[in-house]
């Protein structure tokens, strides 16, 4: 093995190292979600924390012409278009970002958080509207908090 070798090995190591200091503050900011009540897993909760969870709804996807012209086509969200209904945790003074929630699939959403008020919105859409943020929750331990959330994307 000569220089060349070791130094592509290094820089390899270095690589890899950055790229998992990088994937794990990614994962810190964004939390994935199983729902408890739709899904397979429950979160893990303290004596001190409460659960947040809910759901989202995302329509119309199609406009009246393309369900007319394309009576066969499928005119309802994609995983894709509940992901992208980021749901936003803030502390109460509405600035401080706790957790920023991306729904499954079916657009459901539960989390665990430690009890305490919290704001929560979501990124509002340039057309259309969202129903059922902002708001403000409490958060109490054995008391789900339960939201329903709507993303009205404006297509008519």
């Amino acid at each position: 093995m000569n220089t060349k070798h070791i130094i592509i090995i290094v820089g390899a190591i270095v690589v890899i190292g950055l790229l998992g200091i990088i994937g794990s503050s990614i994962y810190k900011k964004y939390t994935y979600i199983t729902p408890s009540e739709f899904g397979t897993s429950t979160p893990i909760t303290t004596k001190t924390e409460g659960i947040l969870q809910g759901s989202v709804t995302v329509g119309p996807v199609c406009t009246k012409e393309i369900k007319e012209k394309y009576p066969t086509f499928s005119c309802l969200p994609t995983p894709e278009m509940y992901a992208a209904a980021h749901v936003l945790v803030y502390m109460p003074d509405k600035k401080t970002l706790v957790k920023t929630i991306i729904p499954d699939g079916q657009g459901k959403f539960s989390i665990a958080l430690p009890e305490g008020e919290y704001f929560i919105d979501m990124i509002h859409q340039r057309m259309g509207g969202t129903k059922g943020v902002p708001t403000t929750v409490t958060i109490v331990h054995a008391k789900p908090v339960t939201l329903k959330l709507d993303v009205d994307t404006g297509l008519r």
